[in-house]
């Protein structure tokens, strides 16, 4: 985790690291996060380990830092469109083979209409939403149910299918 001192100068040491590669200075966060998202992935090689030594932290601090909270500022907030994308998410479900394609195919057709939108930040609602959330309301029902069995006497019964 990069301290705050190191969080300071991140843009200044970017600046640096950049600038060989493109030759002209920047002048503000936009500038550098339009350069380096245009940057050819050959000339990316060894951005991350070259920004730790300006910050002198390691490569993996950096690109956390730069993918988790950096570039984010450049992005409209996912959050705000929650609904949105649940209702999305909800029209095209019936139509995938499972979450994960419904999942890629809500952002596919969301990013046609959002395109400044992070797509790591719908991934992650989106994937609450449709895998990890329904797991839950399904571990719930069964509960609900075993112990409606339980309360009507029908254990014995239904045991095999209780274990």
């Amino acid at each position: 985790m990069l301290t705050e001192v190191q969080i300071q100068k991140f843009s200044a040491a970017l600046s640096k690291v950049l600038f060989p590669l493109q030759q002209h200075p920047f002048h503000s966060d936009v500038e550098l996060f339009k350069a380096l998202q245009k940057l050819p992935r050959a000339n990316r090689t060894g951005i991350w380990r070259k920004l730790g030594i300006e910050l002198v932290a390691t490569p993996n601090e950096v690109h956390d830092y730069y993918f988790n909270t950096w570039q984010i500022q450049f992005y409209q907030n996912a959050n705000e469109s929650r609904e949105d994308l649940k209702k999305l998410f909800l029209d095209l479900v019936q139509f995938c083979e499972n979450p994960n394609e419904a999942i890629n195919k809500t952002i596919q057709v969301y990013m046609q209409n959002q395109h400044n939108c992070n797509k790591r930040q719908l991934y992650q609602i989106l994937y609450r939403y449709a895998v990890v959330k329904p797991n839950k309301d399904i571990a719930r029902k069964y509960k609900q149910w075993e112990q409606k069995v339980t309360q009507l006497g029908f254990e014995d019964v239904m045991q095999p299918y209780i274990e």
